[in-house]
């Protein structure tokens, strides 16, 4: 089982300058141990799961994602992806089907009967192009790219889901005010 994480999020030998976060923002640390700031929430990193057996394919989306500035794990196989998603809790999963242990449709189908990580964006990215749109829907993908994949078109993708969190984000913090406003918490 291979899994990683890379993280540009670092919190160890940083001070905060600013003790007071504006709701629904993220901190940002520089690995300097000089400054912590606050991110807006529309601006926020996704935490992305790349699943794919073949270590050059998720490594080079890996890599793109990463300068696209997001936070990215990896994992070769379904059972490491599983674990991944439960210690990771990612906002999205690329992922591709055939990958050993667990494969895509199982993955995908354990992730979307579980509870402990909320519902993160399930993409899968394949190369089986004949009757996998029909299967993919059924099993609870929410896009499905085939192989080889624009990467313009993952970034859009990821752009996509990163402004519908923060709208979410946004609206939660809208209405959590009005209830407290309401009942006086």
């Amino acid at each position: 089982m291979f899994a990683e994480c890379r993280s540009s999020l670092m919190a160890e030998g940083t001070h905060a300058r600013d003790p007071s976060p504006r709701e629904n923002d993220d901190l940002e640390a520089w690995d300097d141990g000089n400054a912590i700031r606050f991110i807006p929430a529309e601006r926020r990193k996704l935490r992305v799961l790349i699943a794919d057996d073949s270590p050059d394919t998720a490594d080079t989306m890996a890599m793109l994602v990463g300068l696209w500035g997001h936070d990215v794990c990896v994992a070769h196989d379904g059972a490491a992806t599983l674990e991944m998603a439960y210690q990771y809790r990612p906002d999205v999963l690329l992922m591709d089907i055939a990958m050993p242990k667990l494969n895509g449709f199982e993955v995908a189908a354990q992730l979307r009967r579980q509870t402990r990580i909320g519902k993160p964006l399930l993409v899968c990215i394949t190369g089986y192009a004949d009757v996998a749109h029909r299967l993919l829907w059924e099993k609870g993908f929410d896009h499905i790219f085939i192989k080889p994949v624009d990467p313009e078109i993952v970034e859009d993708l990821l752009r996509l889901e990163q402004n519908r969190l923060a709208l979410s984000i946004a609206a939660n913090a809208r209405r959590r005010r009005r209830m407290e406003q309401a009942f006086g918490a």
